[in-house]
Parts: C-alpha cells; structure tokens; sequence
C-alpha cells in the first residue's frame, strides 16, 4: 500500500502486516480497499446499506449508491429482488426505480404500470420531483380566502392542433371533476381553470387531488400525450400569534417579536407596525414556519408611540392563499425607553443640572468674597 493512503487512514506505514487486516470489518483488507478506491475506516463507503464486500461479490461499484441508474439503491435493489446491475431487471423497457414509484412490479414484464397516465388507479402516492420533472404543485383555497388563489389555472402547450380532455382525480384515483371533455384546440398555449368543485358542483375536501391533461395530435392519431402533476386544495388558516415583545438594545431602539407563524404549506410572514389601520413598516420573512419562538427583530426607534393607535401586527400566508392577520395594541409606557421625544429630553435634563449647578456655584463663590 501507498505511504501517502496509509497516513491518510491511520495506517502504520512502516507496518507491512496492516495491508492483510480489515479494519473496518467489511470483507475487504486494507489493500483491498486501496485497489478498489474504497474507505477503509467505513464498511460501507457509498452509503447505500450493502458493504463493500458485498457490493465487490455481487459486481456493483461499492463507490456508486446506484450502480445500474435506475432510480433505486443497490441495498434497495437486493430487498426487491431486482438485479443491480440492470436497470431494467424484467426486460419490460421501464426502469426499475420508474416501476416502484408508479406502484408496478419491477420483476414482471407483463406489469408496466400506468406509464401513459390513462389509469388514474396507478396514482397511488406522491411522485419525486426535481429539477428536470415537468410536474408541477399546484396549491389553492377554494373556499377561504376570496380573491386571493381562489380558483385555479393550469397552463399547457400544444405542439399540434388536438382533441383535450382534462380530469381531476382524487389522490385515491376516483374521478372527481370533468374540466374538458375531449375538446378541439388549436396549437399553442391553453389553460384550464378548475375552482375546487366536483362535478356534483360540491366544493372537494381539502387534500391532494392529481390532475391530467391528456392530447390527441388530429394530425396524427399515433401522437398522444400527457401532462399530470398534483394539486393541494387548503382552506385551513395558518396559525399566527404574537406572545410577547421583548428589548434588545435599548439604545437602538430594537425590539424582538416573539410568538408563532405556522402552517405545513407555508409562504411568508410579516411583522408589522401599524398606526390605525395603516402599516407604516413591516419586515417579511420567507418560507419558514415558526412555532413559540423568535419571529424576528424590528426598530421602532425612530417612531412616536400613540396609546389610542399604535399596534404590532403579524401577518402569515400560505401557499394556498390563506392569511391569518392579528394585532396587538401598544401603549407609549410599554416602549417608553425608546420613544424619540423621551431620548431627545436627556440633552434638556442634563443642561438644566449643568445650569443649576453653575448657579450655585457662583452664588458660592459671592458669598465667600463678601464674607472676606
């Protein structure tokens, strides 16, 4: 072995006997794991729950989580029962990471699943997502936030002139909503509008629903497509509520906010300070929840507290368009060391103690010279 690879192990490099040792305890010798470029101190270098033996025994690379790049770990692969090494274990032309996540058997070619989205029954569970997925997340409120992502609007393109049909299922796979029912449209951009309805003209529960738009080129009959992805229908508020305000500094007139802005699909909140109805200064903070802890810090030295008209506020929004918004009155005794006119009297204060005592003084010093 290599001087440089046993100092950077802790190996003894003036040790020869160490190259025939395991030390980490996964089929492999020292030099072993120097020839297939594997760690030593880890008996499972790649992270994917078989050991570096055993990945060497089976021919998968111990350095690689997914030798074949089908999807599924070579640990996922052994527990399945799918070949590691062949990215299509039953020849049926689906990967086999594809197969599990559409809810079909990687071990039966004659199971491809619903790889056309025909089948609504197929969808059984949320689908990855990632940088290069064309599956979108659409999330709206229906019911609870009028004029705010109350209904809403998938956009799609066409490559050809087709016939569309548009179906929302539940996450369950049963029909719930008919949006277009096998429609001529032109090439193009299209959208569809669905407002949280079934086709009973109920509105749906909150939950997951999936949607699919299915095209049919009239040009050619052989080219069919598909688009789905999921859609959340939330009507519940977020959870916002403001438990206590707290000095920083009081020199520079900074406050904490303390409290809770929470919700699963949350988007933003605010703090807010408000005179009357009117926001005069507020700080947003993005897609984090807060729960009984520190909202966030805002200086309120530069403003003059009214009794009757001055609040704290905290707005929270969620994706779906829901907003809860409470407030809580602030009273000038509260913030009182950082109140502007109350910072600018210390200049007064210290001018008349100054004055005084000047006159004092000289008032003292007359006294001894007419004494003498």
């Amino acid at each position: 072995m290599s001087d440089s690879f046993e100092f950077e192990n802790d190996l003894n490099p003036i040790d020869p006997s160490d190259a025939y040792i395991d030390s980490d305890g996964d089929g492999l010798t020292n030099f072993e794991e120097q020839k297939n470029r594997t760690d030593p101190r880890n008996p499972d270098s790649d992270g994917d729950g078989l050991s570096d033996g055993q990945e060497i025994d089976l021919g998968t690379d111990p350095n690689n989580e997914d030798t074949d790049g089908d999807g599924l770990t070579d640990g996922e692969e052994i527990e399945l029962g799918t070949d590691p090494n062949n990215k299509e274990t039953d020849g049926d032309g689906v990967p086999d990471g594809e197969e599990v996540e559409n809810g079909s058997d990687p071990n039966d070619p004659n199971d491809r699943g619903d790889i056309d989205n025909s089948d609504p029954t197929f969808i059984q569970k949320s689908r990855k997502k990632d940088v290069n997925s064309n599956e979108l997340i659409y999330q709206f409120s229906p019911t609870s936030s009028p004029g705010i992502k109350d209904m809403l609007t998938i956009e799609y393109h066409l490559t050809y002139p087709s016939l569309v049909t548009a179906m929302i299922y539940s996450y369950q796979g049963d029909n719930v909503k008919t949006l277009i029912n096998t429609e001529f449209q032109n090439e193009g951009k299209n959208v569809v509008v669905w407002i949280g309805r079934d086709d009973s003209d109920n509105f749906v529960e909150d939950g997951i629903y999936i949607y699919i738009i299915r095209k049919l080129s009239t040009l050619d009959s052989n080219v069919s497509t598909s688009i789905t992805g999921e859609i959340i229908v939330d009507n519940e508020p977020p959870e916002a509520k403001i438990e206590l305000i707290k000095v920083n500094t009081t020199q520079y007139g900074d406050y904490s906010f303390i409290g809770t802005a929470s919700d699963e699909h949350i988007d933003h909140y605010n703090i807010e300070l408000l005179h009357g109805e009117t926001v005069i200064k507020d700080i947003q903070f993005n897609n984090t929840s807060v729960k009984e802890d520190h909202l966030g810090v805002m200086n309120l030295k530069s403003f003059i507290i009214n009794k009757q008209h001055s609040y704290v506020g905290l707005s929270v929004q969620d994706l779906a368009g829901n907003i809860t918004r409470i407030h809580r009155p602030l009273v000038k005794s509260t913030l009182s060391n950082i109140v502007k006119i109350n910072i600018d009297s210390r200049p007064l204060e210290f001018t008349l103690i100054f004055y005084t005592f000047f006159w004092t003084l000289i008032k003292l010093t007359t006294t001894i010279y007419s004494g003498s």
